[in-house]
């Protein structure tokens, strides 16, 4: 389990990047985190338009937007992911 909120953060947009879209459950199970500190960090990266949440109900998945990939590459998590813009 990561040990601040930023690693917690930078762990839930790469496995984003890696592993595509995922549920709130898959990306618990990943992290090994609990969910309610999961949930409040994805609200954070939805809202600073890091992540992006599409579906509504038991439907609704996460995906990487462009701008968590600028934050990988500045913190150098995945240097050889390329951005276009």
């Amino acid at each position: 389990m990561p040990s601040s909120k930023l690693e917690l953060c930078i762990d839930i947009i790469k496995s984003l990047t890696e592993s595509g879209p995922l549920t709130v459950d898959q990306l618990t199970l990943f992290l090994e985190a609990n969910s309610p500190s999961l949930e409040k960090q994805l609200g954070f990266l939805v809202d600073q338009e890091m992540v992006k949440k599409e579906g509504a109900g038991l439907n609704v998945t996460y995906t990487v937007a462009m701008r968590g990939i600028r934050v990988l590459k500045f913190f150098k998590v995945l240097p050889s992911t390329r951005i276009e813009v």
